[in-house]
């Protein structure tokens, strides 16, 4: 059975996305006390809620649907969406009917989310389901009643090939596929619109197929429809041939091992084949000996700020935490006093303590955009490398030889050159190795860049007397240049810090071929959807500019939230599409303008905030980055009249009004 998001929903909303859980074969009859006590403590949470009280019309989450209504031309205060009705009614006094335990889970996550869920019994469906705009032919019979109704042309319709099955997108559903107790198979549909994001979709869409799973048994699949993915199949097979003890592991939150070693796989790059079968053969052993293994990732925060290139590992730390495996977020404040030499032409000026704890506290904040803190441990290599002795260390020394360090290509290039190599930087690897031993790791992550630190951790455990861990390498993010590896001494980083302005504009900015990379190492995409993108970028039926606002708005979302994403998108699209000037504009005040008001451009450039020098001015000049009133000016030895209104445009984001 095809089930089909049509591309005229996704032009009119492309933030939207559907969770479908197929159910086959549950035990849907009687009350089950569990269910029944959840359904009962969200409506109190729905009363006990002061915001929702006040007036729960203006909440995020309603309002959108609210909203969406009325742009599709629905009054929503006379046609209101399933949510808007659900709410109204509980903090009306009303009680919410155990219909039977299918409605009942839907009614309890609808709630618990303050999301729109239906289902419908899949026996009387006839071909596949969409959801569509009408062309006024269609017919729809409303639930409790027999008479039959033509949707609007132009209205969103959720259909089978012969009737409707819910009228106005989420307003009213159909007598003919309603649940009852009798249902052996159903699709039920978790509908999702911004502040609603992508990770939020995932997380409901699981609860509901975990919840069904877990009182009523059965087969359980989940799926998710996006712009992107826009049609998926459903494996429906048979009621009556289906046994009611099958279990499907897929559906919910335990993955089998083989969708574990699939997702920890994803991304990641190892030098050599033959490497990367061992690491996965290895990875799938440890899973099967362990239903949770700890891993750990170790970062030495050199820096205050990190940008998207230092998330892809931790994306992957994530991963392992949504699959239920501890995780564990290591800031060598130890090892950053030593300096990591990877990649390094000469020593790494060291840092001391201080600003190293200084620049820990922000990365604990900036990693928590990704990770779930209650679910991350946060250590630090000080803890134990401040307390090993002397002796400590020359045992540790032992388990490595300088022909093994010299094999490193950075230590080979710069001793065959004569350029010094301390001999705290050889010491660099042994403790982050100890690291692994300390923490009694099963597996560590990190950069492509970092494979000898990390195989080193392996070694040591195995002189240690422990399993050597698995280790998992992830390539290096390109900048935004789409050459050199994202770093901010390229000025082709994108900080995860950035405002949600700057950071869509940047990631607009990379080039196309860049895009795939950043969705497979930035973002959740399931890989088949990941292919359908490929396939449309190849074939042209998906512009680029289009793909890159999806990646802009995913990657805003995860760090700045849905709201700031739209705004984002919405200024990206005045500026750069409709070339307009955005209504705030910060004025500036100038200094040193001769006495007839005149001031070099350089001048006026090197006041401005972000522009580091007169050298860096004259640069952007040359590059045609500055434009006086609407006019590029190139010429760096152009001046100015300082007139009050006079507009200055730096880049393509950066606009100053002269006071």
């Amino acid at each position: 059975m095809g089930y089909i998001l049509n591309q005229d929903i996704t032009r009119l909303f492309p933030e939207y996305r559907r969770g479908v859980v197929l159910v086959q074969d549950a035990n849907n009859h009687g009350e089950v006390k569990e269910i029944a006590d959840l359904l009962r403590s969200a409506e109190e949470d729905i009363r006990s809620n002061r915001e929702l009280r006040e007036d729960f019309t203006k909440h995020p989450r309603i309002a959108s649907w609210r909203l969406g209504f009325s742009r599709l031309g629905v009054n929503p205060n006379k046609f209101r969406p399933s949510i808007d009705q659900i709410v109204r009614r509980i903090l009306g006094g009303k009680q919410i009917a155990y219909i039977n335990s299918l409605v009942a889970i839907c009614n309890y996550i609808s709630l618990r989310h303050l999301v729109p869920i239906g289902g419908d019994d899949l026996a009387t469906v006839s071909g596949d389901l969409q959801l569509r705009l009408a062309t006024g032919s269609e017919s729809f019979t409303p639930l409790s009643s027999h008479e039959i109704e033509h949707p609007l042309q132009g209205e969103i319709i959720y259909c089978d090939d012969s009737k409707v099955l819910c009228r106005r997108w989420v307003w009213h559903q159909g007598e003919s596929t309603k649940i009852d107790v009798d249902t052996r198979s159903t699709a039920l549909n978790v509908d999702c619109l911004p502040p609603v994001d992508d990770a939020d979709c995932e997380q409901f869409t699981t609860e509901l197929a975990d919840l069904v799973h877990r009182y009523l048994g059965g087969t359980v699949r989940r799926y998710v429809l996006t712009a992107i993915k826009s049609e998926v199949r459903l494996d429906v097979t048979d009621p009556a041939r289906q046994s009611v003890s099958t279990v499907e592991r897929t559906a919910i939150t335990m993955r089998s091992i083989d969708e574990q070693v699939k997702i920890l796989m994803r991304g990641t790059a190892f030098p050599e084949p033959d490497l990367q079968r061992k690491m996965e053969t290895e990875l799938r052993q440890r899973l099967k000996e362990k239903d949770r293994l700890t891993v750990y990732l170790g970062v030495d925060p050199t820096t205050p700020d990190l940008h998207l290139g230092h998330t892809v590992p931790i994306q992957k730390l994530k991963h392992f935490q949504d699959l239920g495996h501890d995780v564990v977020f290591l800031i060598g404040d130890f090892t950053g006093m030593i300096g990591d030499p990877t990649g390094r032409v000469k020593t790494r000026p060291p840092l001391t303590r201080e600003q190293l704890r200084e620049h820990a506290q922000t990365y604990t904040v900036q990693v928590f955009k990704i990770l779930d803190p209650d679910k991350t441990r946060v250590v630090y290599n000080s803890e134990w490398l401040d307390g090993l002795t002397f002796q400590s260390v020359v045992k540790l020394a032992g388990q490595l030889t300088v022909a093994q360090l010299l094999q490193r290509e950075d230590f080979n290039n710069r001793y065959k050159s004569g350029v010094p190599i301390g001999l705290h930087e050889f010491l660099y690897c042994l403790m982050q190795g100890y690291d692994a031993i300390h923490l009694v790791t099963d597996v560590q992550i990190g950069g492509v860049d970092q494979l000898f630190n990390l195989v080193t951790g392996r070694d040591l455990q195995a002189g240690f007397g422990q399993k050597p861990q698995i280790v998992l390498t992830l390539p290096l993010l390109v900048g935004t240049d789409g050459i050199q590896k994202m770093s901010k001494s390229y000025g082709n980083a994108i900080g995860i810090d950035e405002p949600p302005q700057d950071m869509y504009g940047k990631v607009m900015s990379i080039p196309d071929h860049l895009i795939e990379k950043y969705f497979e190492l930035l973002t959740d995409t399931p890989a088949d959807e990941l292919a359908t993108m490929k396939a449309g970028l190849a074939s042209s039926s998906l512009h680029p500019r289009d793909a890159k606002m999806i990646l802009a708005r995913q990657i805003v979302t995860r760090f700045h939230g849905g709201d700031a994403a739209q705004a984002a998108e919405r200024h990206f699209v005045s500026i750069f599409q409709d070339r307009s000037v955005p209504a705030n504009v910060p004025e500036i005040e100038l200094r040193n303008t001769g006495p007839d008001g005149s001031i070099s451009l350089i001048d006026v450039l090197a006041q401005l905030e972000g522009i580091k020098s007169k050298s860096d001015a004259r640069r952007l000049i040359k590059q045609r980055a500055v434009e006086v009133d609407e006019t590029v000016i190139d010429d760096d030895q152009a001046t100015i009249t300082a007139k009050s209104g006079v507009l200055i445009r730096v880049g393509k984001r950066r606009f100053y009004r002269i006071k």
